[in-house]
């Protein structure tokens, strides 16, 4: 039973540690689908693949240049 009981506060520790992060995430992908979904209601097919591209584009580079800009920074 102690194992058990150690297991279960160990879990309840990282849910505490991951929790706001989880739920942050959630929320960016959520504005985006909310977003998307305006775009692509009101100005159609065309407006929505673009405006889809481009926010993918955006995360991707900004991902790119956080992690490059973190190797410069604790790699010097």
């Amino acid at each position: 039973m102690g194992i058990c009981r150690k297991v279960v506060k160990e879990v309840w520790k990282q849910v505490k540690l991951a929790g706001p992060m989880f739920s942050v995430a959630l929320l960016q992908r959520i504005q985006q689908m909310i977003s998307l979904r305006f775009v692509g209601h009101g100005f159609g097919e065309l407006a929505l693949s673009g405006a889809s591209m481009a926010t993918a584009f955006a995360l991707v580079t900004g991902y790119y240049v956080l992690d490059q800009l973190a190797d410069f920074i604790f790699m010097s």
